[in-house]
């Protein structure tokens, strides 16, 4: 079968709906390495394609709505989002699929794409935010207004499950300060990590008067207070949590011996 491209006029990819292929790029290099059975293995075409059948192949079946919703984004023109990870269950004999992108060790891309989770329970798609603890509630072509059924195990299940997502733990000497500087209002820092392959730069800020160190990130800051000695980590963060702590807490030891 022989769908037109999206962006292409006069281009077209073959479709092969019994074995679930597409001659698309996209396909060949990233969707083909799914199982049949993995919603991350339909490309747009596969999903504009099947939308339309009566009579799909068994291990489609179960998606069969989630994938005309899917269809219906198109002003999007996409497949299946895909998620670097993929977690299955079941739950009061209802098969449960979680799927999830590794949660960022960065600080500047902790964006609202990486902050939903995708749940398939009962042959619907939802997504569930892990800071904030809410589903996607607006009306959305592509993804059912939640909760599902059964709300409260699914959340205990992905919350047992979170660890499984982020990147391997940060190694607790892994920061090193290549910048300090005293200001009028506050002492700012600078720190390089690598770690996990990457090349990390990280800024801290000390407030004179509260003594509050503070690692600002896009929407969750990371924030020590060496007077009452309480922190604030997001879940996101648990990864790089004793790594920070280390460097925050070296950095105010020497900033008090320094002298103010």
């Amino acid at each position: 079968m022989s769908v037109e491209s999206f962006t292409e006029p006069n281009k077209y990819y073959s479709v092969d709906i019994k074995k679930l292929t597409c001659t698309c790029r996209e396909f060949e290099e990233v969707r083909r390495s799914y199982p049949t059975e993995d919603l991350r293995r339909f490309c747009k075409h596969l999903v504009t394609t099947l939308a339309k059948e009566e009579n799909l192949p068994s291990e489609v079946t179960p998606y069969k709505e989630i994938i005309r919703r899917i269809d219906l984004v198109r002003s999007y023109h996409k497949g299946f989002p895909l998620y670097e990870h993929k977690l299955v269950s079941s739950i009061a004999g209802q098969k449960l699929e979680i799927f999830s992108c590794t949660l960022s060790d960065t600080f500047n891309e902790m964006d609202d794409e990486e902050l939903w989770l995708g749940v398939i329970f009962d042959g619907k798609y939802y997504k569930h935010g892990i800071e904030i603890d809410k589903w996607v509630t607006w009306n959305t072509w592509d993804v059912t207004p939640g909760p599902p059924p059964n709300e409260k195990q699914i959340v205990e299940f992905i919350r047992n499950n979170l660890d499984k997502f982020r990147p391997k733990p940060w190694p607790e000497k892994c920061i090193r300060t290549v910048y300090r500087n005293r200001g009028k209002k506050q002492y700012s820092i600078k720190g390089e990590v690598a770690v996990n392959n990457h090349l990390l730069h990280i800024w801290a800020y000390l407030d004179y008067k509260s003594e509050d160190l503070t690692v600002p990130t896009s929407k969750y800051p990371i924030a020590i207070n060496f007077q009452t000695g309480k922190s604030v980590f997001p879940e996101r963060t648990k990864h790089m949590g004793k790594a920070i702590v280390k460097w925050l807490t070296d950095e105010y030891n020497q900033y008090k011996r320094e002298g103010t």
